[in-house]
């Protein structure tokens, strides 16, 4: 019998004797074998998914407005959620950060993922922006992964660059944040 180099799966060779059943009965356990496994890294995946359950009105400023969410659709696993806008690191690793919502967006206007639960992006305040949307534009979203240190606070922020806005849970996509570890 032969083996693939990546999963060291057992497969007939020429001159292996013909048994058809045998050869499928012991491929399947070894495909079940290796899926299992990786079902079970996915099941402990590090992170958590919020989604807004409400309508939420961004004012008519041109600063920074916090999201919030109120309904965790994965819930926290190696993070801790507070409140209804902060995911907290609980070890150093590096993590990816998406946040999204759907609405009829003004142009100029943008999400951030910043570093500091009660603080707004800015002076003094690290975070990580997506690009500017186009006017008109109803789905936005931004995704950057970064190292942080345990005890990092993530916000989702979106800036809307003076227009007041609505961000409906309801219409194509709700506003979600998600925080997941991809190594560390």
């Amino acid at each position: 019998m032969g083996n693939t180099a990546r999963y060291g799966w057992a497969y007939p060779e020429l001159v292996d004797p013909p048994n058809t059943a045998l050869h499928l009965k012991n491929l399947a356990q070894a495909v079940e074998s290796t899926v299992g496994a990786v079902d079970d890294r996915v099941a402990a995946l590090i992170g958590v998914e919020v989604r807004a359950n409400a309508n939420q009105a961004i004012t008519a400023s041109s600063g920074a407005n916090k999201l919030t969410f109120g309904s965790v659709a994965q819930p926290a696993n190696g993070v801790t959620w507070t409140g209804n806008n902060t995911a907290t690191t609980l070890s150093a690793g590096l993590y990816s950060c998406y946040v999204s919502a759907s609405t009829a967006f003004a142009a100029g206007n943008n999400f951030a993922v910043a570093v500091g639960g009660s603080v707004a992006p800015g002076a003094g305040v690290p975070w990580y922006s997506g690009p500017l949307v186009a006017s008109g534009q109803t789905d936005s979203f931004t995704m950057v992964t970064r190292w942080f240190p345990a005890g990092t606070a993530l916000c989702a922020w979106l800036y809307n660059n003076g227009s007041a806005i609505t961000l409906n849970p309801t219409v194509q996509r709700p506003a979600e944040f998600i925080v997941w570890k991809v190594a560390g």
